[in-house]
Protein backbone atom coordinates (compact mmCIF):
# COMPACT_ATOMS: atom_id res chain seq x y z
CA UNK A 1 0.00 0.00 0.00
CA UNK A 2 2.34 2.60 -0.94
CA UNK A 3 -0.63 5.79 0.52
CA UNK A 4 0.79 4.18 3.55
CA UNK A 5 4.07 4.81 3.09
CA UNK A 6 3.37 9.03 2.10
CA UNK A 7 4.58 11.58 4.43
CA UNK A 8 2.44 14.79 5.21
CA UNK A 9 1.99 17.11 8.23
CA UNK A 10 0.36 14.51 10.64
CA UNK A 11 2.45 11.29 9.45
CA UNK A 12 5.73 10.47 9.39
CA UNK A 13 5.54 8.38 6.30
CA UNK A 14 5.99 5.02 8.03
CA UNK A 15 2.94 3.50 7.95
CA UNK A 16 -0.72 3.75 8.63
CA UNK A 17 -2.41 5.27 12.15
CA UNK A 18 -5.22 3.79 12.95
CA UNK A 19 -7.06 4.74 16.31
CA UNK A 20 -9.45 2.02 18.26
CA UNK A 21 -11.75 3.31 21.52
CA UNK A 22 -11.24 0.38 23.50
CA UNK A 23 -13.12 2.42 26.89
CA UNK A 24 -15.67 -0.68 26.73
CA UNK A 25 -12.96 -3.11 27.74
CA UNK A 26 -11.73 -0.29 30.04
CA UNK A 27 -14.84 0.02 31.68
CA UNK A 28 -16.12 -3.65 31.82
CA UNK A 29 -12.42 -4.81 33.43
CA UNK A 30 -12.84 -1.78 36.00
CA UNK A 31 -16.29 -2.84 36.93
CA UNK A 32 -14.31 -6.72 37.89
CA UNK A 33 -11.61 -5.05 39.60
CA UNK A 34 -9.42 -6.35 36.58
CA UNK A 35 -8.07 -2.81 35.55
CA UNK A 36 -4.53 -1.53 36.59
CA UNK A 37 -3.56 1.33 34.33
CA UNK A 38 -0.07 0.65 35.32
CA UNK A 39 -0.20 -3.18 33.70
CA UNK A 40 -2.14 -2.60 30.63
CA UNK A 41 -0.65 -5.44 27.75
CA UNK A 42 -1.53 -4.66 23.90
CA UNK A 43 -2.05 -7.72 21.70
CA UNK A 44 -3.16 -7.53 18.11
CA UNK A 45 -3.99 -10.45 16.07
CA UNK A 46 -3.54 -10.14 12.05
CA UNK A 47 -7.08 -11.37 10.00
CA UNK A 48 -6.84 -11.67 6.39
CA UNK A 49 -10.41 -11.46 5.35
CA UNK A 50 -11.12 -14.78 2.68
CA UNK A 51 -13.89 -15.49 0.55
CA UNK A 52 -13.55 -19.20 0.45
CA UNK A 53 -16.88 -21.17 0.56
CA UNK A 54 -15.70 -24.00 2.42
CA UNK A 55 -14.24 -23.97 5.66
CA UNK A 56 -11.13 -26.21 5.12
CA UNK A 57 -10.12 -23.70 2.52
CA UNK A 58 -10.16 -20.98 5.26
CA UNK A 59 -7.96 -22.56 7.16
CA UNK A 60 -5.07 -22.57 4.75
CA UNK A 61 -5.24 -18.61 4.54
CA UNK A 62 -2.08 -17.23 5.14
CA UNK A 63 -2.21 -14.98 7.92
CA UNK A 64 -1.75 -10.91 7.18
CA UNK A 65 1.66 -9.63 8.21
CA UNK A 66 0.80 -6.92 10.79
CA UNK A 67 3.43 -5.00 12.62
CA UNK A 68 3.18 -1.84 15.29
CA UNK A 69 5.78 0.57 15.73
CA UNK A 70 4.06 2.50 18.47
CA UNK A 71 1.19 2.06 20.51
CA UNK A 72 0.08 4.61 22.72
CA UNK A 73 -3.02 3.76 25.00
CA UNK A 74 -4.62 7.51 26.24
CA UNK A 75 -7.06 6.72 29.68
CA UNK A 76 -9.27 10.04 30.28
Amino acid sequence: MVGASASDELHDGSGLTAVFDVTRVRDRLEEQGRWDPDRVHVSFRAVTPVAAEDEADREEATPADARAGQVTVVVA
